[in-house]
């Protein structure tokens, strides 16, 4: 994540002995070197997780990252007791004891699962992605109970599984994307938007062969209100494989491009929708200025087709973002012998 004065947050994980694990939060400078003034050197270590001599060590993942107006960070992610979490951290790394109890917030876990994504709204207020719901919250971390029921979008409606991606539309209509392929489109204040699709909805598992069903992977919004959303296919089972034989094999991912108001853009690869092999996974959409799309390691052009990919040898990228100027941040780990694991945090920027 880039800041408006160019340095870069990057928030990853530090490991002890392969099994006690903090968060650590990095800032560099926009030459890459770490950024002194940020915590200790230019990282913070999160360690959230109360240790004791009957329980040394825990389990501690933090994933989402966000900005506020003020420069205060926000991090989201969760921790081997299923206890889902978010801290603030102050602009030069210090847990903000302003937000929750010392600058942590635990999020109910019956409500919400992990916390895997934060936007902050105009007005300071922030959405919260748990998987299993999405809340709405005051700069302070407690719930904005105006949201929504009681601050809360419950998840349990239609089979859905849990909700894969959120994206705020410049309206502040808020676009929902469920696992297993559906798209709900609600209000600022957290309404069902029956004006959208059908009642609300659009469901993607029309658009698959009687073998497989669409998986919902990530949705983003486009300048001008466009989006785009990102779905992978997956055969559906009974009792641990196909129920049909033989098996699908065609392609198993799908990128459809929408209106504002959800219709498909026909100019967009057939009728709106590009299929893709398997493997083309579509996290982190986004688009570049030049109009092109990025889906974390692989380019496509304006109407879809494959354009290139970033892959990087013995690098596991697992997010990417595209900054002000164009250019392209990969965060992830790398691979170096002898470790027999991922276990150094990378961050790499590319030209476009």
């Amino acid at each position: 994540m880039q800041q408006p004065d160019g340095k870069v947050v990057a928030v990853g994980s530090m490991y002890s002995f392969g099994i006690d694990t903090k968060t650590v939060v990095a800032r560099y400078n926009s030459d890459g070197s770490l950024d002194p003034s940020f915590g200790s050197a230019g990282t913070a270590v999160l360690n959230l997780i109360i240790r004791s001599a009957d329980s040394p060590v825990g389990f501690e993942k933090h994933s989402a990252v966000a900005l506020q107006k003020d420069g205060k960070i926000l991090v989201g992610g969760g921790t081997s007791g299923l206890t889902p979490l978010m801290a603030r951290l102050t602009p030069t790394g210090a847990l903000d004891p302003t937000f929750g109890n010392g600058g942590v917030v635990i999020v109910p876990e019956l409500e919400v699962g992990e916390v895997t994504e934060l936007l902050v709204l105009s007005d300071g207020r922030f959405l919260v992605n748990g998987s299993r719901a999405v809340r709405r919250y005051h700069p302070n971390g407690t719930v904005d109970t105006t949201f929504a029921n009681a601050g809360t979008l419950e998840r349990q409606e239609n089979g859905q599984r849990y909700i894969a991606d959120i994206a705020l539309q410049s309206t502040g209509q808020i676009l929902v994307l469920t696992s297993n392929g559906y798209l709900k489109r609600f209000t600022a204040d957290g309404q069902l938007d029956t004006s959208f699709g059908t009642n609300g909805q659009i469901g993607y598992e029309v658009w698959r062969s009687a073998y497989q069903e669409f998986s919902g992977v990530a949705v983003a919004v486009l300048p001008g209100d466009h989006f785009l959303v990102g779905l992978s296919g997956r055969t559906i089972s009974a009792g641990g494989g196909s129920r049909y034989e033989p098996p699908v094999v065609d392609d198993d991912s799908m990128l459809v491009k929408h209106e504002p108001n959800g219709a498909p853009i026909s100019s967009f690869g057939t009728g709106g929708r590009v299929f893709y092999p398997d493997g083309y996974g579509f996290y982190d959409l986004q688009a570049l200025q030049d109009g092109s799309l990025l889906a974390r390691t692989v380019r496509y052009n304006a109407d879809g087709t494959f354009r290139q990919s970033y892959s990087q040898p013995d690098f596991e990228v697992r997010s990417s973002s595209v900054q002000a100027d164009g250019r392209i941040l990969l965060v992830g780990k790398s691979i170096e012998p002898p470790c027999f694991r991922p276990c150094s945090f990378t961050v790499a920027r590319l030209f476009p």
